[in-house]
Formats: structure tokens, C-alpha cells, sequence
């Protein structure tokens, strides 16, 4: 049996080695410093991240007005973020916490270009290693 998934956007991983990470503003840790989260895949419609638990905790449904995420060599988004799906992460795993899967609120065009050109930058570099 092969398991299909129907989605509105194409999704890819983001490397592990140099990660995207998400930086979200209105989250600050103990000592006030804003808290940057990994980025384990991305599309124009959202992405996942994983979050410690130690770090913060999040909510379903919880709503971020501001998120920035840098994408080398092509920009920097900003987009608002809603918390769709957390999934825990198993502690016996390298990634231990939750898996955040998040859906992008009113993503305006010019960031919906930038997040493509990253995904096709990325399927460039794996075609070209492969």
C-alpha cells in the first residue's frame, strides 16, 4: 500500500547541516532573547518546525503576527504563523521536543516568490549532487 498525501503547495526538507531557522518575535526566553526555532521543511502554504521543550511551549492554534525566517542567498520572510499540528518528538531521537507544523497567515506575493525560489534552489543543488 502506498499512502498519498494531497497538498495545495510543494513541500521540501530543508538541509540539515545549515538549517533555516524561524525566528519569532513575540516569543522571548528567560533572559528576554528572542528564540530561534530549526526548520525541517517549508512550502509556500507553511512549514514545521521544531521547538524544545524546554525553550517554550506552544499551543494549537496559538497565532504568531510576525515571523521572520532568513533564506541564504535569497532573502528574509516575514509572514504570521498559525500552529496547525504538534507532533512529540521521541526522546530517543536526535531532535527531541515537538514538531510544529504551521500554516502561513495572508503571505504576501513577494514572499510567496522568495519561498519558491528557495525551493528551487534547493532542487537544484540535490539534482547537481545527484
Amino acid at each position: 500500500l502506498m499512502r498519498l498525501q494531497r497538498r495545495e503547495h510543494y513541500r521540501i526538507s530543508t538541509p540539515v547541516i545549515k538549517p533555516l531557522r524561524c525566528l519569532l518575535p513575540e516569543l522571548l526566553d528567560r533572559n528576554g532573547i528572542m528564540i530561534e526555532f530549526r526548520v525541517v521543511d517549508i512550502s509556500c502554504g507553511g512549514l514545521a518546525m521544531v521547538t524544545n521543550a524546554s525553550q517554550i511551549h506552544v499551543d494549537l492554534g496559538q497565532k504568531f503576527d510576525v515571523s521572520q525566517i532568513e533564506l541564504p542567498s535569497i532573502g528574509m520572510v516575514t509572514a504570521g504563523l498559525i500552529i496547525r499540528s504538534i507532533t512529540e518528538i521521541p526522546d530517543s531521537m536526535v531532535m527531541q521536543g515537538q514538531r510544529c507544523g504551521c500554516q502561513f497567515i495572508n503571505l504576501p506575493g513577494t514572499m510567496i516568490t522568495l519561498i519558491q525560489r528557495y525551493i528551487n534552489s534547493l532542487q537544484r543543488e540535490r539534482r547537481a549532487l545527484s
